[in-house]
């Protein structure tokens, strides 16, 4: 019998005990809360900066391990916040040293993976462990399932090709079983990270999803199951890459095309980063945006080890500003670090400048390899390499973590901005350099340009009628509103994320509508509240929604019923209404397609009489504009509510609600839907009756 037979027979599907273990959480990961929230935030926020010098005074264990009333630690925290920048990787780093637990869970049972893949935060992401990377949360959802869910594709990739790898997909015992149960996990509603994708409406990442599944990985970590077309694009990739076409690379490269993987896990980044004349910065400012920053061979050699081994610091910076760890470790019998490639084979010309940039991203110079030897001690026996064994003789008899992070006079270029560094952004602990270009918040503004906010934050609550009676004129061409149930489930999982009190009523008449909202009015929980939101979705013409009776309820009178004169408790607080319905039969039609959207539109009278509240305070939140149609997907919901959700979820902490009702209109008027015989756009509607701003995030409630 031959060793490749021999091999086939060994392996074992991976064990269901060992799959359990890796996904499911364990009770004991949930935070415990801590005195010092205030302390925890400010310490986030000093490391989503990158500011290891605050950091370093900041931290403490005790620090590191508790969590806010939320059950978020100070690890949490940093993942769900926007991309950060390279400095941040040091700091992630002193909070792995100090005993930051990397599954520990919050309320939801959210880890800091889950909101890294949210937020396509892949700095943080690639820092975790793999463990750590694959549990469930309390809808048994993983950060790949989230990931898929947001349309997050650097992380869902960087997910995706760590199983290419053979000390995480275990192929020579198991042989792609391990790879194959992973990427086909469900949620507790049956769906896959593909599926989640595709009801999300991000089409494109469910398909690479699927593909990437279709890979097969054998006992001895051999990539196979591309199609012929994707060897050829793949093939012409490598091509271009090898002849250092940097021109050609930026007509070809595409995000379905650049990771595609040879039989060794190698990709056209790989190829092109290890190629010092693929030097240019705007060939791989377009690059790191399409491809994965963090991708690796089988034997874990990522795109940052061949540019450090090629002396390309075009390519390194690029990388690292993407989210690529400048202390990656290569798993084969060197054990190898990026600074240890530039140390060992880097050209003697470029061998110094590709060091900097390491260094000043935060590379470890006292790592050591298989063999105990650091890039220090590498580069002492490259006589030629004589300006790099000094800048690493520099680090002699220092300890990693008690020394800033960039070098006198180094200028560090983030090349995921364009913008320049403005006055406010420099960081004071790096005197003489540029720092990188950071994220700004929008929510710095004065507390007082915010309505103030409270624990829990109101109640939420979510009216959808999607069933309507038979019997008269109106409610015969009322169809059932197929899909809405997926609108009340995000919602209610949203709000209540976001410590709203969520109340849930279906397919109310009329009347019974009328009832409810009245008794919410007088509620006394009001007055403890800082906010109040209510979404309506149902069928609509104009003014009004229908009743599963077909009675029309005119949006003026139920939102009049919370205006301050007849309803105190919410006399100065804000009152947001979203509201899924349509206000007309109009289309705007833009290309010929087919789909499985509807409409919520009826055939009813219309109503003339305005639409604004009487009082201020209010914001109402149209589908769609007077007079138009407002959709609503059978299988995923009404790509209103969907995207709303997306969007608060995603930007809640950095952005007050108009302006992220302003991104929602943005990414709605870009991406028409797909209905009967073309694409239509959709363009929201928001009536602001606000006098201040309004913030979602739980975490700003006044103390008691």
């Amino acid at each position: 019998m031959s060793s490749d037979s021999e091999d086939s027979d060994k392996e074992t599907p991976f064990p269901d005990e060992k799959l359990q273990e890796l996904t499911q959480p364990d009770s004991t990961n949930r935070a415990s809360v801590g005195d010092s929230p205030a302390d925890l935030h400010t310490l986030a926020h000093a490391v989503i900066r990158g500011d290891f010098g605050q950091v370093r005074r900041l931290a403490t264990r005790q620090l590191v391990t508790s969590a806010d009333a939320a059950r978020r630690t100070v690890l949490m925290q940093v993942a769900d916040a926007p991309e950060s920048p390279v400095h941040t990787e040091k700091c992630i780093l002193y909070l792995f040293e100090l005993g930051a637990n990397l599954k520990a869970a919050d309320a939801n049972g959210d880890t800091a993976a889950h909101l890294a893949a949210r937020r396509d935060h892949l700095r943080l992401l690639t820092l975790l462990s793999f463990d750590a990377k694959w549990l469930r949360n309390d809808n048994g959802a993983t950060p790949m399932m989230e990931a898929a869910r947001t349309g997050s594709w650097k992380c869902a990739k960087h997910l995706l090709h760590l199983l290419r790898q053979y000390r995480f997909n275990e192929s020579q015992k198991h042989g792609n079983s391990k790879r194959s149960q992973l990427l086909g996990l469900k949620d507790h509603e049956g769906r896959t990270a593909s599926d989640l994708a595709r009801l999300s409406s991000h089409s494109e990442l469910a398909s690479y999803i699927q593909r990437e599944m279709r890979l097969l990985v054998d006992a001895d970590n051999s990539i196979s199951g591309l199609t012929d077309q994707d060897e050829a694009d793949r093939q012409e990739l490598q091509r271009l890459a090898e002849a250092g076409d940097s021109a050609g690379l930026r007509r070809a490269a595409t995000r379905g095309s650049c990771d595609l993987p040879d039989s060794r896990g190698f990709t056209a980044l790989m190829w092109a980063a290890g190629n010092s004349s693929c030097g240019d910065e705007a060939l791989w400012k377009q690059l790191v945006k399409l491809g994965d920053p963090a991708c690796a061979t089988e034997t874990s050699l990522s795109c940052l080890h061949f540019s450090a081994e090629a002396g390309n610091s075009a390519a390194a910076s690029a990388l690292l500003a993407a989210g690529a760890s400048a202390n990656a470790i290569e798993a084969g019998m060197s054990e190898y670090t990026p600074l240890m490639l530039a140390a060992i084979s880097a050209p003697p010309a470029t061998a110094a400048a590709v060091g900097r940039v390491l260094l000043d991203s935060g590379a470890d110079w006292s790592m050591m390899n298989y063999g105990g030897m650091t890039a220090p001690e590498f580069a002492t026996l490259q006589e030629e390499k004589s300006e790099l064994a000094e800048l690493l003789r520099g680090c002699d008899n220092k300890i990693y973590f008690d020394e800033p992070l960039a070098l006198p006079g180094q200028v560090v270029a983030d090349h995921a901005y364009d913008e320049k560094l403005s006055d406010d952004e420099e960081d004071p602990n790096l005197k003489g350099a540029k720092c990188v270009k950071q994220v700004r918040h929008q929510l710095s503004r004065h507390e007082e340009d915010f309505y103030p906010v409270t624990n829990p934050q109101g109640y939420c609550l979510i009216i959808n009628i999607s069933k309507y009676d038979s019997g008269s004129d109106i409610t015969l061409s009322l169809a059932e509103r197929q899909g809405s149930d997926r609108d009340v489930d995000r919602v209610k999982q949203i709000f209540e994320r976001l410590r709203f009190i969520v109340k849930i009523k279906k397919d109310l008449t009329a009347e019974q509508l009328d009832d409810f909202l009245h008794e919410i009015k007088k509620s006394r929980d009001l007055a403890k509240h800082g906010s109040f939101v209510c979404f309506l979705m149902a069928h609509g013409s104009h003014d009004c929604i229908y009743g599963k009776n077909g009675v029309p309820c005119e949006i003026r009178n139920l939102t009049e019923k919370f205006k301050s004169s007849v309803c105190r408790s919410l006399e100065g607080k804000p009152k947001v209404f979203f509201i899924q319905a349509c206000r007309g039969s109009r289309r705007d039609r833009a290309v010929a397609r087919s789909s499985r959207e509807q409409t919520d539109e009826a055939g009813a009278p219309v109503y003339n009489s305005a639409i604004r509240p009487a009082e201020g305070d209010f914001l109402l939140c149209y589908a769609t504009t007077p007079g138009s149609a407002a959709f609503r997907n059978i299988d995923s919901g009404s790509r209103y509510v969907q995207t709303v959700c997306e969007f608060i979820e995603k930007y809640f902490r950095e952005l007050d609600l108009i302006t992220i009702m302003t991104k929602v209109s943005g990414y709605l008027h870009k991406n028409p839907v797909q209905v009967k015989g073309g694409l239509y756009h959709v363009v929201p509607q928001k009536v602001d009756q606000l006098s201040s701003l309004v913030s979602f995030d739980p975490d700003r409630a006044r103390k008691a």
